[in-house]
Order: structure tokens, then C-alpha cells, then sequence
């Protein structure tokens, strides 16, 4: 696994304070310290993610190894079932609060990173269907949740949005022309061929076992022209060479292994740290 960002990573770790450890299995793994757990003010992440999404569910392990939590793992039809959502806008402040049927409580404040999935799990039964040109239940979810997330001033990644809430869906040939703004060669003509390649971009992190050295500057420029600080870039090869094939705002985080995990709870620990000074949120 090739993980580059030049000092981002030892920045991080000053900031949160932790230490190394290495598990069982010999994973290498930064443990995240002074993460409040429970009582008044109990700081939380949160993971939105189909209830079987091997990615998530990584993460979720990965991440209460190194030390974080409470992390709650909510999936869309947990949300259907009996949670009641309270979202409060006003002029001047938003924020919501989740009472979920097992009796857990959720409040926007508590906040301090999500890892939204939910683009994945789009194609899902529980997103379900407009009847009679009335707006279903799941639907009026979506609009509520996408709402929610929106509020937060923490790390929502890759975004709040999701489903018909995605901003702007750029098309193939849009993609295309993004990634040769940001430096990416990019196929004369568009191809059906599956990726040879691949990697995953986190803020100004990059993470591949087989993009070649020199693209990996341009995916994280691609990135941060898209506004997509997490997300995966294809790549295939023709007779030119490796060149840019398209991106995946739901890539398989696993890619990532052990240097993905410790960066992502170095940033939401990051802001946690922040947050217990300052007495708010905020991102990175």
C-alpha cells in the first residue's frame, strides 16, 4: 500500500495525540486518546451505510480499534422503523437530534465526523418509488436526512448529498474533462473496459497499490476541484497507457487498508481535539 501526502500525516498526529500500536493480526494501527465515551457532552461519529456494506462495516471496526467511539453504524431502514428525527432551522443556527427505537440518541452537537455511504445504497429497496406523484415515506427520508447532514460543520465524507440530493451529477465526458483540468491523461474516446487500476483520494491523502507514482498529485487535485474529498479513481490502459477512466463515489474503502484507517481517525480525531477547546465543531 503507497499512502503519500507529504507532512499531513505527522501534522494530524500532533494534533490528535495518540500513539501506535499493532494489533493481533500485526496490523499497524494509530490508537486515537482522550475521546470522551459516555456522560454529559459525550463527543460521537457516525457511520450511514446499507445494512451490509463489507466498506462500512470495515471502518466500523477499524475504527473502534483504534480507540474512537461511541461509532453508530445507522442503515436506511433502521431510520424507517421507529426513529424520530427532530430537525430545527432558523435563521441563524440548524441543528437535529435522533431518538432511535433501541432507545440511542443522537444530537448534531455530539457530532464530530460521518462517514456517509448512503449513494450506495440509492439502488435499495427502502429509497422506494413515487405512487400517484405523491413523495413516499423513504423519499421524504432522504430530504430530511440530506437536510440533517447539510447542518454539520464537521466532516461529512464524501458529502451530505446522496441519491437526487447529489449536486451537479457530472456525466462521463464531464468527469473527463475535470480530470484533464486537473492533469489526469484522459482517453480520446470514451471506453466500456474495466478498470486495470485504482486508488482512493482522502482530503490531500492518496491510497493505491497500483496507480502509477506520477497521478497521484492530479487525483488529489481532481478531488478537491470535484469537492469530493473522498472518493475512488479509475484508471484503465490502452494504447496510449494508463489513462483516466472515471471515479467512484462509493469505492471499496478496504483498498485502503491500514494507512486509510489510521488518516481517517487521525481527521475526525482532529476535530474532536478542536471541538473540546473551542466548544464547537468545525472540519479540517
Amino acid at each position: 500500500m503507497v499512502c503519500r501526502s507529504g507532512n499531513r500525516g505527522s501534522r494530524l498526529k500532533r494534533a490528535a495525540g495518540g500513539r501506535h500500536n499493532t494489533s493481533g493480526d500485526g496490523e499497524n494501527i494509530w490508537m486515537s486518546q482522550g475521546t470522551r465515551r459516555s456522560g454529559a457532552g459525550a463527543v460521537m461519529w457516525l457511520i450511514l451505510a446499507a445494512e451490509r456494506d463489507r466498506s462500512a462495516e470495515w471502518v466500523y471496526r477499524g475504527l473502534s480499534r483504534r480507540g474512537m467511539g461511541p461509532i453508530h453504524y445507522l442503515y436506511p431502514e433502521e431510520l424507517l422503523r421507529g426513529a424520530r428525527i427532530a430537525h430545527h432551522l432558523s435563521s441563524t443556527e440548524a441543528s437535529f437530534s435522533i431518538r432511535m427505537a433501541d432507545g440511542r440518541r443522537l444530537h448534531s452537537a455530539a457530532i464530530r465526523g460521518v462517514l456517509n455511504r448512503l449513494e450506495c445504497a440509492v439502488d435499495g429497496s427502502w429509497w422506494g418509488a413515487r405512487e400517484d406523484g405523491h413523495f413516499t415515506a423513504s423519499e421524504k427520508l432522504q430530504s430530511v436526512v440530506f437536510s440533517c447532514l447539510s447542518c454539520l460543520e464537521v466532516p461529512v465524507l464524501p458529502g451530505p448529498h446522496f441519491g437526487e440530493h447529489q449536486p451537479g451529477r457530472r456525466t462521463k465526458q464531464q468527469w473527463a474533462e475535470l480530470a484533464r483540468r486537473a492533469g489526469l491523461p484522459v482517453a480520446a474516446r470514451a471506453s466500456s473496459a474495466a478498470p486495470s487500476c485504482s486508488g482512493l483520494v482522502l482530503f490531500d491523502r492518496f491510497f493505491s497499490k497500483s496507480v502509477p507514482e506520477q497521478f497521484e498529485p492530479a487525483c488529489i487535485r481532481l478531488a478537491a476541484l470535484a469537492g469530493t474529498p473522498l472518493m475512488g479513481v479509475e484508471f484503465e490502459k490502452n494504447t496510449s497507457g494508463v489513462v483516466f477512466s472515471g471515479i467512484c463515489l462509493c469505492p471499496d474503502l478496504r483498498a485502503g487498508g491500514a494507512p486509510f484507517l489510521n488518516s481517517l481517525a487521525l481527521i475526525f480525531q482532529q476535530v474532536a481535539k478542536r471541538s473540546a477547546g473551542s466548544g464547537g465543531g468545525g472540519a479540517p
